[in-house]
Formats: C-alpha cells, structure tokens, sequence
C-alpha cells in the first residue's frame, strides 16, 4: 500500500502527483515541492513588476520628450507670428500715408435677388379641355356588346369614367397654372421692389462721391472714415468706446448745440434717444464715434406694430441739410435692414429732402425737434445757427 497527492499550480501552470511509502512522507515531499513553486511564482512576478516599471518609466520619459519637443515647436509658431504681427504693426503707418483711392462700388449692392423664380410646371396632359362630346369618349360599340344591354351599359360607364378620370386631370392642370402665373407676378413684383431699393441705396452712394467730388464738408469727413476703417489690421480687435462722462446730463441753457464739438453732438443723440427709448422698454446700441462716417446708434424698439431696428444719424450742421444726407440715410437702412431711419440735425432740412423722405420709413428732426426733445427729458440748450457760423470763420483765421 502506498499513498499519493495530486499538487497543482495556476500561476505556473503546473501538475504534479507525489506518491510515497507514508502520508507523512508525502506530505514531506507536497510541501517542499509547493514551497519550490512558490519561489518560482515569487520570482516571476517580480520580474514582471520590474518590467512594467520599468516600461512606464520609459513611456513617461518619451512623453516628457513628446511634450517638450511640441512646446519649444508651439513656441516658435507664436514667435513667428508675434514677429509676422510686429512687422505688419511698422507698416501700417507707412502703408497709411499713401492710402489707395477709395472704391466707391464696395458700397453697393449688387446681389441677385435672393429668392428664386417660380418653377414653370410641367407641360400639360391636354391643349385643349376635354369635352363628353369628343369622339375620344364615344367610340362605336361592337356588334356583340349592343347584343346584350348589360355590356352596353358598362361599355358606356367605360366611356364616362374615361371622361372624368381626363377632365379632372385637366382641371388640375388649369389649376396649377393659374397658381404659377400668380406666383410668377407676386416674384417680379417683389423683385421689382428689391431692384428699386437697391437701385436708391446706390443712388445713394453715387450721391455721396458726387457730393465728395464737390468738396462737401460732411462727405470729405466721411470719406477719411471709410479711408480709416478700410485700413487692413494685422489683426482682429473689438473695439470698445468708453464714456467718461455723460453729454446730455451737462449741457444747459447756454450751450449751443450748433457749436458743439461733433463727437460730443453725436454722444447726445445717442444718449437721449437711449432716454426716449428706455421708456417704452427699448434699447438703444451705442456704435463707433463716425463723424458722418454712417450709423451713429441703433435703436430697438420692442412694440410689435412701430417697432424693429431703428438707425439713427446725427449731423451738426450750420447749413441745411440737402437730399443726399436723406438718401444716405435710406441706403444704410436698406443695408442693415432695419425697420426705419432717423436723420436729427442742428439746422433744418431742404424740401427736396422732405420730398424724397414722404412715403418712405424715415423720420427728419430739425432743430427744433431736438430741442423739444431734450425739454420732454428734462434738458435745456439752445441753437444759434448764426453764433455757430461766426465761431466756425473765426476759428479758420486762427
């Protein structure tokens, strides 16, 4: 009789049956067995652990590389276009003195009309409609189905839906081209219209160069605008405008409105119609200082039947304002479709100026309209046209 034990290993993967004269032999002989194969599993997973550590302290080492090797390239992408941006900041005012001659055109409008013309439907089934009469739908029965009263009467049922089925067709088709023909004069009639406004808003623009072609002041003002805001930036910047004080909140009785250094007259525009608007629940948008380089402020009215996007111009002027100013007004609110234009003015306006605005969305306050307004907000100023004109010569002899 002999006794015997199965040993097994799961890391190892190993299988071994002792067998001995004794239980006590082979216990003997299962341990120091087992206790070997432990110290081989002990071993084995200290390699491994040496190995993985090993591995991640490599891994980690590369990616340090990795992530030097991208900064030092990131840097000098920024070092580049900092210095790409240092070279176009020294030449601005060197490309500046010698600016090229303004296009005028870029002002206008030139699109297509942006809504498609009506497709035309398909041709039609029948030229002419079909009537029950037409041989079409009373062809000769044979002679076996007049035989017998049953065929004929289906013969001529045929016969009929056959009309039916071909007049209702015919009539779907009328149909269709009497909604394409109202849908073709609607499309040309808002065409049309487009044309027409795009045709003032260039009107407009030719005004405007003609009128700077003349020497009139606010179109050479405007002109060295539009030449200061088309000059190419190296780079993209909002610009914020900051108050530091408040226009309307000084000025009172002895304050000449005519007289008023533009920015500070622009600034009061916009600060009391902010006043006028805030009362109904509006809002008004402050925009760059222009010098009659184009929209001063934009209103946002919130009634639902005269409200919209409201532009509004100011010009401090000590002559009337004539039909181009009107019309430059109407071009800018084509182009930032808004719902209606506001033109305010120290002076008064020409009565070709009154003609051109009847019948279109624009509002003409002269100077006493301004007055009034600012009274209905509690300020007070005056408009002396005449000190105004007195200041402007005696300042050209200084």
């Amino acid at each position: 009789m002999y006794w015997q034990r199965e040993l097994h290993h799961s890391g190892l993967n190993k299988y071994r049956v002792v067998k001995g004269a004794s239980r006590y032999e082979v216990n003997q002989k299962a341990d120091a067995i087992l206790a070997q194969w432990d110290e081989q599993w002990r071993r084995v997973q200290e390699r491994k652990a040496k190995t993985h550590e090993r591995e991640k302290k490599q891994l980690e080492r590369a990616t340090r590389l990795q992530n030097i090797e991208k900064s030092v390239a990131y840097a000098n992408e920024l070092t580049l276009q900092a210095e790409q941006i240092q070279t176009a900041m020294d030449s601005i005012l060197i490309d500046s003195l010698n600016p090229k001659g303004f296009d005028f055109n870029i002002l206008k409008d030139f699109e297509k009309y942006p809504i498609p013309k009506p497709e035309q439907p398909q041709n039609a089934t029948f030229e002419v409609e079909p009537l029950r009469g037409d041989e079409k739908y009373n062809p000769k029965a044979s002679f076996f189905t007049k035989l017998s009263k049953k065929k004929m009467e289906e013969f001529n049922n045929y016969n009929e839906k056959q009309y039916e089925a071909d007049h209702s067709v015919w009539e779907s088709e009328i149909k269709a081209i009497k909604e394409y023909e109202n849908r073709i004069a609607a499309w040309e009639k808002d065409e049309a219209e487009y044309r027409a406004a795009q045709e003032e808003s260039n009107k407009s623009v030719d005004d405007f160069a003609e009128a700077f072609s003349k020497g009139d002041t606010w179109a050479i003002e405007r002109y060295a605008m539009l030449l200061l805001n088309h000059i190419e930036q190296p780079f993209v910047y909002e610009q914020a405008v900051e108050a530091e004080y408040t226009v309307v909140d000084n000025i009172d009785e002895g304050v000449n409105l005519a007289a008023m250094d533009w920015q500070d007259f622009e600034n009061l525009i916009r600060e009391i119609f902010e006043q006028e608007f805030n009362a109904t629940g509006g809002e008004v948008k402050i925009t760059q200082a222009s010098r009659d380089g184009g929209v001063d402020a934009v209103a946002f009215d919130p009634d639902p039947i005269r409200g919209g996007k409201i532009v509004i111009q100011a010009k401090r002027y000590t002559n009337v304002v004539g039909v181009s100013a009107v019309r430059d007004l109407y071009g800018t609110v084509l182009n930032e479709g808004a719902t209606k234009g506001i033109l305010v003015t120290t002076s008064n306006f020409g009565n070709d100026a009154y003609a051109f605005a009847q019948g279109k969305p624009l509002t003409l306050m002269n100077g006493a309209n301004l007055l009034f307004l600012l009274e209905k907000h509690g300020h007070k100023a005056r408009i002396d046209i005449r000190e105004a004109k007195q200041l402007q010569k005696d300042a050209l002899k200084i």
